[in-house]
């Protein structure tokens, strides 16, 4: 059977593992200008597929709030959406998973005005983005009390096949890495912080995927654009048959 048709076959059990974990609010990523210490990809978000939890979910107004029951009807009839955000990224890289949170503005007619991803581990600009541009076609009913509401909506998405988890090439692996790369950094970054920056390294050291999250709407491009320069990089170890992950806070 070959990967398309193993993915065809895994559709559906994969829609349910794009699943509710908690509300709005959670911890930010420490600010640093230094990659975080080494944690393995299991420390950074939760192990196996993640069951619904509805209960968990909470809604955080500004000025106006949205149901939690209308929150999570919106997000989970857009799940096919978000689902065909992973294709192409998982016939590059079949280890493409993680975590992330939905962070929404929703304006006075319910359609989503900004949206963007915290604290993700996901690994994939294309999908990432794929997953801003569909959420900003969701249309959510109008805010209750005021004109704008601030909604979030952690998830996880698990690669259907098992797979050993990838090498960890955390903060001690990468420091010679970025210190090659101090004017991407700079260029993206403009002196800030508030960015998450996940890279897959294949064979021969490359780059074989990146992709950021950022602490708030305002770094959002910052994230995007060192994502892009990373998948230029080329680490001088080559991680084996295996690739590695490296989850970096900046």
């Amino acid at each position: 059977m070959t990967i398309s048709q193993k993915k065809s076959v895994f559709a559906v059990a994969v829609m349910w593992m794009l699943s509710s974990m908690c509300g709005c609010g959670g911890s930010n990523p420490e600010k640093g200008t230094t990659p975080t210490e080494e944690t393995s990809a299991s420390e950074n978000r939760p192990t196996g597929v993640v069951e619904e939890n509805p209960a968990s979910v909470q809604m955080e107004g500004l000025l106006g709030t949205i149901s939690q029951y209308d929150v999570e009807r919106v997000v989970k009839r857009g799940y096919e959406k978000m689902f065909q955000c992973f294709q192409d990224p998982w016939d590059l890289l079949e280890e493409i998973e993680g975590s992330f949170e939905l962070v929404m503005e929703v304006g006075a007619d319910g359609s989503v005005s900004q949206v963007y991803l915290r604290d993700g581990d996901l690994g994939s600009r294309q999908a990432e983005a794929c997953i801003v541009n569909k959420v900003a076609g969701f249309m959510f009913p109008a805010p209750e009390g005021g004109d704008t509401a601030m909604i979030s909506y952690a998830m996880e998405v698990e690669e259907p096949y098992d797979h050993p988890e990838p090498h960890n090439w955390g903060g001690g692996k990468s420091r010679e890495t970025l210190a090659e790369h101090m004017d991407d950094l700079e260029t993206c970054l403009k002196g800030e912080t508030g960015v998450r920056l996940t890279l897959y390294i294949g064979r021969g050291g490359k780059v074989v995927s990146a992709g950021a999250t950022s602490s708030s709407y305002e770094m959002y491009e910052a994230g995007l654009c060192l994502a892009k320069a990373a998948e230029a990089w080329i680490y001088s170890e080559d991680p084996g048959e295996r690739p590695a992950k490296a989850v970096l806070e900046f």
